[in-house]
């Protein structure tokens, strides 16, 4: 038999794919090129977390600063117009038939707003006349010369208004609710005080009127604290009138030092912030990690703090649209991987045949040639 020759019935079998040498650098090649792949797609994805993250805060921010200039525009608005009401003649006169009805028309010019209430003080301290959407359980007859307003107005000038210390009803329409009093002096004819005409604004309306259209989510949930960091407006009624310092003191979770650092940092200097903080939900049973901005509320001499906070879980909705894009361009690229890999094979495989069938019609022309020969 001649040298090079293939003996009849001889099987050739292909050679097996993982012993050859390229076909194993092209799997490695592929597997590190896919893991490479995924390693950038999670590095990429935590990244936009934390942007997103960032933008969430950045808005409630936005929001908060808004919130607290419209609340303190509100007040401002609402005084000035008690100062302009107080001097009708239909109020200075202190007329038993007339002023009912002037306060009735002032109330029901204030409908679809937080201002709720009208009330008219003689200059004894002595409610005389009252007209509320709902009953707040105050009376007529009733002495509230202790209140701070009123002492305020027995020394001010007609013009002025005063925002009192927030109020909690405790019978009525608006139990457990904060009411805080807007007062400003009544003058008589004679330029002689005569009492004082005060307006009550709820508190839980005058935040959800302004905030509530521009929250983020469903649970974003707005607050309002005094100075000394007692809710005067909250989610949970229950949380109303108690020390927010008192409040989580009782509970321990982890980065309960930073959130209390935070919080009398910003009681101390009165300005606005953000942070990222967990605390526990209200139900007790886990803790959430939540985003919070919060900003100064300025009435009269103090500075109340307005805080909007949000659940990560409402904030990272906004990254499903980000996260199918992420993963879109992920499996795309991983296709293009794949199949700029599987060309490269077929590419070769390709040549190695023809190779082969150039050296297999090279040998038969010398087979022949050499038959022709020893003819």
């Amino acid at each position: 038999m001649a040298i090079g020759s293939i003996q009849r019935g001889t099987k050739l079998r292909p050679t097996p794919f993982f012993s050859d040498k390229f076909n194993r650098v092209w799997i490695a090649f592929v597997a590190v090129s896919v893991t490479a792949i995924g390693l950038v797609y999670f590095w990429a994805g935590e990244k936009a977390e934390v942007s997103l993250a960032e933008q969430i805060l950045h808005r409630e921010q936005v929001i908060a600063r808004a919130g607290a200039r419209s609340i303190e525009n509100f007040i401002k608005f609402t005084g000035s117009r008690l100062t302009v009401f107080a001097t009708r003649s239909s109020v200075t006169s202190f007329d038993q038939e007339i002023l009912p009805e002037a306060l009735e028309e002032l109330v029901d010019s204030w409908a679809g707003t937080p201002v709720v209430e009208a009330v008219v003080i003689d200059k004894e301290g002595i409610v005389r006349f009252i007209k509320n959407r709902k009953d707040t359980g105050a009376k007529e007859g009733v002495v509230v010369s202790d209140r701070d307003y009123f002492r305020w107005a027995q020394a001010a000038s007609s013009g002025e208004y005063f925002v009192g210390m927030p109020l909690l009803p405790r019978l009525g329409g608006y139990e457990g609710k904060s009411l805080v009093p807007v007062a400003t002096p009544i003058f008589d004819a004679q330029e002689e005080f005569g009492g004082v005409l005060v307006s009550g604004i709820l508190l839980d309306d005058l935040v959800s009127f302004y905030i509530n259209p521009l929250r983020i989510s469903d649970d974003t949930q707005v607050f309002l604290l005094n100075p000394k960091g007692v809710f005067y407006s909250a989610p949970n009624p229950k949380l109303v009138g108690v020390n927010i310092f008192e409040y989580f003191g009782k509970m321990e979770f982890p980065g309960k030092d930073e959130f209390f650092w935070q919080l009398r940092l910003r009681f101390e200097k009165k300005g606005e912030g953000k942070f990222d903080v967990v605390l526990p939900d209200p139900s007790y049973k886990k803790l959430t990690r939540y985003l919070m901005a919060y900003a100064p509320v300025s009435v009269d001499d103090e500075s109340w703090a307005l805080i909007v906070s949000t659940p990560i879980e409402d904030a990272l909705l906004y990254f499903g649209p980000f996260g199918l894009t992420y993963i879109t361009s992920m499996v795309i690229v991983i296709f293009i991987v794949i199949a700029f890999s599987v060309l490269l094979v077929l590419v070769r495989r390709y040549t190695q045949r023809d190779s082969f069938l150039q050296g297999f019609a090279a040998y038969r022309d010398h087979r022949d040639k050499q038959n022709l020969d020893n003819s």
